[in-house]
């Protein structure tokens, strides 16, 4: 057998091996999301040393975005690219992956390989380490939370907790779970074993990340007399002139959304092999609820934060009106991975053959782990020619044109222009949509100061409002076909395979 010392050397190197080989694939990633684009600009804007108020659409910018602020430091340094904030996002999956082996090797060196061997099989995870949303950077940040709570036994250690709290909080909002986390479990130290010091450690924790966290509430009030902090937010009223949706769409998320929870959904999201592992951990813990105290306190706080947050997750989609999306959960992959990964490390522990079975899982897992990852770096969202009519806009229109188009980020990515869509045009969009009065279309696209059209083939539907579909990335048959036929407002300047270009005259 190879000793624990041994297989902790052979193991980081791999680690090291892994992660340069994510990060070259990252690198070289053709998926664009819409959040990515997005991001991106928002980097160039921070390099830039201007932090706009509004986007695009008119929508506030009330939070900042902690990907976005690495990746314009790199441009001031290099000329940083989609491609270098692709490789800041694989950078944090594996650090994430690192800290959950640290984790684990606290109590013994095989829960953190079983818990690393876990994450990396759960699909949406490994699919959005070549993606540059928000989801893995929150997913690190939510365990590095974990270890610190486990660790906090100073005023020190108490203070750099709440400035990883607030960097989370910048990171994604849905950070505030872990306030929290830590509040219940702080309570539970305190009337389980009388541990007042670390209940006095939590609200240092807790006030140094209100105190970082305050400017950005303060900066919210004075651009839109709104704090846009969702604790705070019970104690205001959003100001009449600050919109996110217009009426008619957030009616139409009502009707079509959410879609609801169900155990399908949830088996999907974390993959039914740890889905399934981390059940047997979860049961491990109530069964043996007076073991090793230190076994406990983990447990307790990888359960605690996964509960937490996903109560708070049914609660906000089976009453709110956004549509429910899966990655959203990515705050609680590595906690259910621990878990999973503390039960196949009791396995190992009551009988050294088990291992035997647990070899097969690990395999799997990497192999899964992989696949998904080089899938997603091979994939192109787009077609290639589609990418040409964006990339004809960017070539024939002025800097400063608005296009009537449906998907905003690969427009701003590819074409380098603004879109007009259902979200910035308040009320008229579903005329627009379904009129058969071509005069009443160009009347609302010309008060909107559009310039052009595109449309997309592959985003045309019967009707603007499909159920459990993206609402925004489709036009209708009637657009579509009364746009051709009046020459008198509109021109065909550019058509290929599955696009059209018009300019609005």
């Amino acid at each position: 057998m190879i000793s624990e010392k041994n297989l902790e050397v052979i193991f980081v190197v791999f680690l090291i091996i892994l992660g340069f080989f994510f990060i070259y694939l990252a690198f070289n990633t053709q998926m664009l999301g819409e959040d990515e684009a997005y991001y991106y600009f928002m980097a160039k804007d921070f390099s830039n040393e201007t932090f706009l108020t509004h986007d695009s659409h008119g929508i506030p910018i009330y939070s900042v975005y902690l990907t976005s602020l690495l990746c314009s430091f790199f441009s001031l340094v290099i000329n940083s690219s989609l491609s270098m904030l692709k490789a800041i996002t694989a950078f944090f999956g594996l650090l994430t992956l690192f800290v959950v082996y640290l984790i684990g090797k606290r109590f013994n060196i095989y829960y953190g390989i079983f818990s690393i061997f876990l994450l990396i099989s759960i699909q949406m995870f490994s699919h959005f380490m070549m993606i540059a949303y928000v989801e893995i950077p929150i997913a690190f940040f939510s365990i590095l939370l974990i270890y610190l709570f486990l660790t906090m036994n100073t005023i020190k250690k108490a203070i750099f907790t709440g400035m990883i709290l607030a960097l989370a909080y910048y990171t994604k909002t849905s950070a505030l779970v872990f306030f929290l986390s830590l509040f219940l479990y702080a309570l539970f130290r305190l009337f389980s074993v009388k541990d007042k010091k670390y209940f006095k450690l939590m609200f240092v924790a807790m006030i140094v990340s209100g105190l970082i966290i305050l400017p950005l509430a303060l900066r919210n009030l004075l651009l839109f007399n709104y704090p846009f902090i969702e604790g705070l937010n019970i104690f205001f009223k959003l100001p009449e002139n600050i919109k996110f949706w217009p009426e008619w769409l957030s009616e139409s998320f009502k009707m079509v959304s959410p879609v609801r929870p169900s155990l399908q959904i949830y088996i999907s999201t974390f993959g039914w092999l740890v889905f399934g592992l981390s059940i047997f951990g979860i049961t491990w813990l109530f069964y043996n609820w007076r073991d090793n105290q230190e076994n406990k306190n983990l447990l307790l706080l990888l359960l605690l934060s996964f509960l937490i947050f996903l109560i708070i997750f049914n609660a906000v989609y089976f009453t709110g009106q956004l549509p429910l999306e899966s990655r959203y959960l990515s705050i609680i992959f590595p906690q259910l991975a621990m878990l999973g990964g503390f039960f196949l490390w009791k396995m190992k522990e009551w009988n050294r053959r088990l291992l035997l079975l647990i070899l097969p899982i690990l395999f799997f897992s990497l192999f899964s782990g992989i696949s998904t990852v080089l899938e997603t770096s091979n994939i192109q969202r787009y077609p290639n020619d589609y990418i040409e009519a964006l990339k004809w806009i960017k070539n024939n229109t002025p800097e400063n044109s608005s296009i009537f188009t449906t998907y905003g980020g690969s427009l701003k990515y590819f074409g380098e222009r603004d879109n007009i869509w259902a979200s910035n045009m308040d009320e008229y969009f579903p005329e627009v949509m379904i009129t058969s009065n071509s005069t009443r279309i160009y009347d609302i696209l010309k008060q909107y100061n559009v310039s052009h059209i595109l449309i997309w083939k592959n985003t045309i539907a019967q009707n603007y409002i499909i159920p459990e579909s993206n609402l925004w990335g489709l036009f209708t048959y009637n657009f579509v076909n009364i746009i051709p036929t009046d020459t008198e407002h509109f021109e065909n300047v550019f058509s290929n395979q599955n696009n059209w270009i018009f300019k609005v005259l």
